[in-house]
């Protein structure tokens, strides 16, 4: 009880930024390891992924990446 209810809303509120939004693709992949079991986790996990190519083939290590 250090704080006011005005003070904490104040605290919360002050230099305030907004979190950018997720990309689509991103969120996609994240929630492609929302599994029940060990089972599905695997699974997902050792999944072949498109991007997973261009890693190790070392293109996303250049300056820019044509699309």
């Amino acid at each position: 009880n250090v704080f006011t209810l005005k003070e904490l809303n104040e605290i919360k509120e002050y230099k305030y930024k907004k979190l950018p939004d997720m990309p689509t693709d991103l969120l996609r992949y994240l929630n492609s390891f929302r599994k029940y079991n060990t089972r599905g986790l695997r699974k997902a996990v050792f999944e072949t992924q498109s991007w997973l190519r261009e890693y190790e083939a070392k293109n996303l290590e250049k300056d820019h990446l044509e699309l």
